[in-house]
This record gives structure tokens, sequence and C-alpha cells, in this order.
């Protein structure tokens, strides 16, 4: 638990100072962008839709409505699927870009997706086939399910059976509660860090997230613990705050309109959903900015490496502003210059070979010889001039 605690008291002024020293709205605005495809939104509710269709009066009216509206829920399925895989792809491109601006300080939305390309697609295809593979074992469990269901009703009494079989069912849910819980911790606490940070493959970064639980589970634990306390605190204040204004916009309307204004109100509320997630993303962000600090941070603790360690720092515009603490950053603005006065040739012709005076040139002795003695005398010059 030692790293937790630890990881815990470096995350939260690191947030605090990212977010506030100073208050820098854009980076606020690029961030709660990446939130919010990371927690999802709603464009438009299908059971408003369908609730709008009338009902048939007879078995033979609603197979013939049926068979005329089949193109257009084939329609809305399909739409349905392509939708969710683009969110997909938008959620998995937002986990990186969020790690890498809470561990730098600032985000590039472009250098950033070029940097972290072949780890989001895989993310988007681990996301994918694991959602898939999970649908098809509710399925399969939940027929599973029918056959215990069905012996305690016929075996035991009814009411004993019941009960058996409730509890049943909920031992499931708690096990399937507890497989999405762990997957989600591993996943984006321990895996998607080792990803974006170190540039590992997909099960490189699993297989030393599962080495933690034999290495060090109650570190793992306690990083679970919190993190999902943390969410459950965010999910108060959102289900508050969603009872405020709901309760508010039904009194409101039918103090104006009286109790035939709770169907347009139940309209209003649902065109408001976009712009309530929007709002409240934006005013919550010191949460998720958290929960992303305190994984990396947690990351950095465990495995040892500085290199996770959530350390960048708001680059201060103002002049007067006191100057951030801890080791100078680089300039990266020029290029550093790599000449080395000292490096090239040597030249020994410059060097002088008397300190005094240079050597005087000496005349010819007479009779036209050579002084060396070993070397013909230089042919006379034959010019006209």
């Amino acid at each position: 638990m030692a790293h937790c605690t630890e990881a815990f008291s470096r995350s939260l002024p690191h947030t605090l100072r990212l977010l506030f020293q100073p208050f820098r709205l854009i980076y606020w605005l690029k961030t709660a962008l990446l939130v919010l495809l990371i927690q999802g939104f709603s464009l438009y509710s299908p059971l408003e839709y369908f609730n709008q269709i009338p009902q048939p009066s007879n078995m033979d009216q609603w197979a013939e409505q049926a068979l005329e509206m089949m193109p257009l829920f084939a329609g809305i399925l399909i739409g349905s699927i392509l939708f969710a895989i683009l969110m997909e792809s938008l959620r998995a491109c937002a986990r990186f870009l969020l790690f890498d601006s809470v561990r730098e300080g600032f985000i590039y939305y472009r250098s950033s997706l070029k940097r972290h390309i072949s780890g989001i697609l895989s993310l988007f295809l681990w996301n994918t086939i694991i959602k898939m593979l999970f649908a098809m074992f509710l399925f399969i469990a939940a027929l599973l399910l029918l056959i215990p269901n069905w012996i305690l009703f016929t075996m035991v009494e009814s009411r004993l059976g019941l009960i058996f079989a409730l509890t049943l069912d909920f031992l499931f849910g708690l096990f399937v509660l507890f497989l999405i819980i762990a997957h989600g911790v591993l996943l984006n606490g321990v895996v998607v860090p080792q990803m974006c940070i170190k540039s590992r493959g997909l099960f490189e970064s699993w297989g030393k997230a599962l080495r933690l639980i034999i290495d060090k589970p109650g570190d793992l634990i306690g990083f679970a613990l919190i993190r999902l306390a943390v969410s459950m605190a965010m999910f108060l204040i959102l289900f508050a705050l969603a009872m405020l204004l709901g309760v508010f916009s039904v009194g409101f309307s039918t103090i104006l309109n009286g109790p035939e204004a709770l169907i347009e109100n139940n309209l209003f509320v649902t065109q408001m959903q976009l712009p309530f997630q929007i709002v409240t993303t934006f005013l919550l962000l010191p949460i998720p900015i958290f929960q992303t600090a305190f994984a990396l941070a947690f990351v950095a603790g465990v495995h040892m490496d500085q290199e996770y360690e959530p350390g960048g720092k708001p680059q201060l515009d103002d002049e007067s502003a006191p100057a951030p603490t801890g080791p100078p950053a680089m300039d990266r603005s020029a290029p550093e210059s790599k000449e080395d006065p000292f490096e090239g040739p040597i030249s020994f012709k410059d060097i002088p070979t008397d300190a005094v005076t240079p050597p005087l040139e000496t005349p010819p002795p007479p009779g036209g010889e050579n002084s060396l003695g070993d070397q013909p005398p230089h042919p006379p010059d034959k010019s006209p001039l």
C-alpha cells in the first residue's frame, strides 16, 4: 500500500498545479473534450422515438406495421453499430492524448496522434473484441442460468426456489461486475500508461500488468479501491446534479403549463442531455485529471521508473509570475550547435621554426655553383624581357 499512498500524495498537488497554477482556459477546453470522448455522450434517445409509435389494436395490425417499419429498424441498428465503432475509435485516441497532456502539461493533438497511432489501433481492436466476447459471454451465461432456475422452481417449493434462483443470479452479477472493474482498472490504469509512455505493445503491457497481481497484490488492490472510490464520487455528483435539473424542470413546467406538460418536459430533458454532459465535464475536469495523474504516479512507483511520473509543468507566459521549482527545462526552440572549436586538422606549416626571426636566404657562392652541391643549378631565364 506504500506505492498507493505515495502516488496519491504526488498526484493531488500535480493536478492542482496543472489546472490552476496558472489557470489556462485552452488547456481546460482541450482536455475536457478528451474526457467527454472517453466518458461517452448520447445524441438521441431511441426509446423516445419508439414511445411515439402508436400501439396497434390487434396482433395482425401489429405484425403488418412491424413489417413496414423493418427497414427503419434495420437502419437504426446499423447506424447505432457504426456510431458505436466511431465512438470507440475516438475513445482510444482520447485516452492516449489525455495521458500525454497530464504527463507533459500541454497537449498537441496532431503530434500525439502521429506518435501513438499504432497503440491507438491496438487499443481500439482490443476494446472492440473484448466487448463482443463479453456480450457473447453474457448471452451464453443467461441461457445457462435458465437451467438451474427451472430446476429450482420445479423441484423446490416455489418461494424457496425463487430465493435460490435470485441468489444465484445475484452472485453471477457480482462476478460479472468484478470482471468489468478488474479489466477497467488494469487496462486504463496500468496497461495504457505503458503503451503511451514506453511505446510498448499491447500484450507486453498486459504481461507486466498481470505480473503485478503476483508481485504486488496489495498495492494493486489499493490502487483499484482508490480509483473506484473516486469514480463513485464523480457518479454521485453527476447523479445529484441530474436530479436537481430534472426536478427543477418538471416543477417549473408543471407550475406554468399544468400536468399535461410532462410529456414535453421529458422531451426537453432528453434534448438537454448533451449540453448537461458538456457543462458537467468542464466543471468536474479536476476529477478525471487526478485519476490520470494517479495512474501515472502509481505505475512510476511500482516499476521504479521516473519516466512515468507526471512532471509536466504549465509554461508561464507572464514574466512576473514565479519561476517553477525543479530542474530547468531544456530549451528546444533552437537546435544545439554541435561544432567544437578544438576539432579540425592542425597545420604545422603555420608554426614558425624560429621564435625570434626567420632565417635569411644566403646568396649563392661565386662561380655559380649550387650551395647544396648535390643538385644542378637553376636554368637561366630565357624570357625575352
